[in-house]
């Protein structure tokens, strides 16, 4: 097992970890998916949008004892759909924790795992605010491919999470609205908001269309030379007994 491998437990007051991992290192935007875990960890100072050096717990504590220093706690937004709040800044760890209870609790969520993947999902809306993929026996979070550096860190320039989180409740609030409409109704909170940043999964499928079939100018020149037919059923609702009909209509004549 390598340097990068992490194999125990960490357990002082409310944290509590355990997770085994081997192939980590290839980036600090990798959140591994922890059902043990009961607070979210990470690293990277970079990662907050809001910092505090206040800290219930001084310290975390790893399976070989040795103590890693909590240097602050504070509130990740991963996505426009998906935030951390009360995430602990460790610098000791080498990996990026996400706590499934933590997450499931603050959010008002629920989280279904399959074998190769899982989701988050809104307990009221059911709509989907993250998703996971299976990875050498681990799941990690799909996040944007944004790397964390090109983040906006300045919370008085960039859209708070409060912010966001308003903009969101009021955009299924009003039957999922577009935000430029959200923005003239509720101008301060797009002060900091950029509207075009907002990017709703369900909207984004509502408006998808099924591409329409050609044109087609033929025509059947002799009766029964081409026949349409249709099916329709099963009904609860019968008509003498039947629960399914059947049309057919000729292309010649177009009687049915």
């Amino acid at each position: 097992m390598g340097d990068n491998s992490i194999v125990g437990a960490v357990a002082t007051a409310s944290v509590n970890l355990c997770v085994s991992n081997s192939i980590l290192g290839t980036s600090s935007n990798t959140w591994i998916i922890d059902t043990g875990a009961s607070d979210h960890m990470t690293y990277d100072a970079k990662f907050f949008d809001e910092l505090s050096s206040n800290t219930h717990d001084p310290y975390i504590t790893s399976a070989n004892g040795l103590p890693s220093p909590i240097t602050g706690e504070g509130t990740i937004s991963l996505t426009p759909t998906l935030s951390l709040s009360h995430a602990l800044l460790v610098p000791n760890i080498h990996c990026n924790l996400l706590s499934v209870g933590q997450l499931l609790n603050t959010l008002n969520a629920y989280a279904t795992f399959y074998p190769t993947h899982c989701s988050f999902q809104d307990l009221k809306t059911h709509e989907t605010i993250g998703h996971g993929k299976r990875i050498g026996g681990l799941y990690y979070l799909i996040l944007p491919s944004a790397p964390v550096r090109d983040r906006v860190i300045n919370t008085v320039q960039s859209c708070s999470v409060k912010d966001k989180q308003q903009i969101w409740l009021w955009h299924r609030h009003f039957g999922h609205s577009s935000f430029g409409y959200l923005k003239r109704l509720f101008p301060s909170l797009f002060r900091s908001c950029d509207e075009s940043s907002f990017k709703c999964e369900t909207c984004i499928l509502a408006k998808i269309n099924r591409t329409v079939f050609p044109l087609s100018d033929s025509k059947a020149v002799k009766p029964f030379d081409l026949v349409h037919s249709d099916m329709w059923g099963s009904t609860h609702v019968t008509s003498n007994g039947f629960h399914w009909f059947v049309t057919f209509i000729d292309d010649c004549t177009r009687l049915t």
